[in-house]
C-alpha cells in the first residue's frame, strides 16, 4: 500500500493537462459569449470626414505591393544625392498624416499598408505609381489632408499589427477557422473595437521615462521559458516586438504556427511594470486570463479587446529586454535594426521589411 505522501506517477501531468483543458473550455465559452455580444454593440456613428468601418473590411494585399514598390517611386522622395532614402520618405509621411516617429521597419510597412489600402479604395492597379502625399488619410484630425479624409480610430492598431508580423489580414473569418488566420479579420477587429477608446495614462516618472527611451525600437525573441524551463525544439518560439513612444505590437509563435499570439495597442510602464493595453488581439491570444489594472481601454471587454496584459520589464546588462509574466513565464528579447524573415509570420517566414 502506497504511503499517503507518495506521488502516483503521471497524476501531476494528468492534472496539469486537465486544468489546461478546463481553462481553454471556460475561455472558449466566455469568448464566444463576448463575440455574440459584440454583434449587438452596434457601430458608433463617426464624423462625416472619418472613413467608416466598412471601408476597411477588405484584404489589403499590401505584401504584393511591397515586392514591387521602391522608396524612390513615392512623389515626395528626394533625390538620393540630396538625402533621399526610405527613411526620408517614411519620416515625411508620418509627419503628414499625424503619426509619431516609429522604428523604420514598422514605418515602412505602415506606409506600404496605407498605400495598398488607398489604391484599393481608388480602384488603382498596384503597378501604378503611389498616390501623392496629400491624398493619404490622416490619423490626426487636426492634420486634415487635401482630400479631407481621416482614418477610423480602430484602423491603426490593426495596421501596426500587420506591420509587425509582416502578414495581411482577411476581410472576414468564421469560428473555428478564425484560429488559423495570421491576424484578426478586419470585420471582427472593427466589431470588437466598438467598446474601446484610447485610455489616458499617467505621466511617466523619471526612472520609467529613462526605461521607455531604451525600449524604442524593434526586438526579436531570443528565449522563452516557463518556470525556469526553456522551450526548445518544436516548442521553441519565434517572436517580434516593437515600441514607439506610445504604441507597441507583439507576436509570439511556436509549434510551427499552431500557437500564434499577436496583439497591439498602447503601452505604459510604471515602477518597472509594463502595461500592454490591448486594442487589437489575435483570436488565439484571447485565451490568456487578464486581471483588472485600472488602465483598461474599455469597461466592456470583448475577447480581451480593451484589456491589459501586465509584464515585469527589465533591461539586462547586455541590453536585452526581459519580460516576465506573472512570475512564471520569461521572455528575453534582443534589439535589432531590422527584423529577420524567420522571426515573423505564422505558417511561413515573413516579408522582411525595409
Amino acid at each position: 500500500r502506497a504511503a499517503p505522501s507518495a506521488r502516483i506517477p503521471g497524476r501531476g501531468r494528468l492534472g496539469s493537462t486537465m486544468s489546461f483543458a478546463s481553462h481553454i473550455a471556460r475561455n472558449m465559452l466566455s469568448n464566444g459569449w463576448q463575440g455574440l455580444q459584440s454583434f449587438m454593440d452596434g457601430e458608433p456613428p463617426v464624423a462625416d470626414d472619418v472613413k467608416p468601418a466598412e471601408a476597411y473590411k477588405v484584404t489589403v494585399r499590401w505584401r504584393s505591393l511591397a515586392e514591387q514598390l521602391e522608396w524612390d517611386k513615392f512623389a515626395w522622395a528626394q533625390d538620393s544625392h540630396a538625402g533621399g532614402s526610405a527613411e526620408q520618405v517614411v519620416a515625411m509621411w508620418l509627419a503628414a498624416v499625424g503619426l509619431e516617429p516609429v522604428p523604420q521597419p514598422i514605418g515602412w510597412a505602415l506606409l506600404l499598408i496605407d498605400t495598398a489600402l488607398l489604391m484599393l479604395w481608388e480602384g488603382v492597379d498596384q503597378s501604378a505609381l503611389p498616390p501623392p502625399l496629400e491624398a493619404y488619410p490622416t490619423f490626426d484630425r487636426s492634420k486634415g489632408s487635401t482630400e479631407g479624409a481621416v482614418h477610423h480610430e480602430a484602423w491603426l492598431p490593426l495596421a501596426v499589427l500587420m506591420a509587425l508580423t509582416g502578414e495581411d489580414c482577411a476581410s472576414f473569418t468564421v469560428f473555428p477557422f478564425n484560429m488559423l488566420v495570421n491576424s484578426p479579420s478586419a470585420s471582427a477587429h472593427f466589431r470588437l473595437s466598438t467598446q474601446c477608446s484610447r485610455p489616458t495614462l499617467p505621466q511617466l516618472s523619471a526612472k520609467d521615462n529613462a526605461l521607455s527611451h531604451k525600449l524604442f525600437g524593434c526586438w526579436e525573441l531570443e528565449t522563452f521559458s516557463s518556470l525556469g524551463k526553456e522551450f526548445t525544439g518544436l516548442k521553441k518560439p519565434k517572436g517580434r516586438l516593437f515600441y514607439s513612444d506610445s504604441f507597441y505590437a507583439a507576436q509570439v509563435t511556436s509549434l510551427k504556427g499552431l500557437f500564434h499570439f499577436a496583439y497591439s495597442g498602447v503601452w505604459h510602464v510604471e515602477d518597472g511594470r509594463m502595461y500592454h493595453v490591448i486594442l487589437c488581439n489575435s483570436p488565439m491570444a484571447c485565451f490568456e486570463g487578464l486581471k483588472a489594472t485600472g488602465k483598461e481601454a474599455s469597461e466592456k471587454l470583448r475577447q480581451s479587446y480593451g484589456g491589459v496584459r501586465m509584464r515585469d520589464a527589465t533591461i539586462l546588462d547586455d541590453g536585452s529586454l526581459r519580460l516576465t509574466v506573472a512570475g512564471r513565464q520569461t521572455l528575453t528579447w534582443r534589439k535589432v535594426d531590422d527584423f529577420s524573415k524567420e522571426s515573423g509570420g505564422r505558417w511561413r517566414p515573413s516579408w522582411r521589411g525595409a
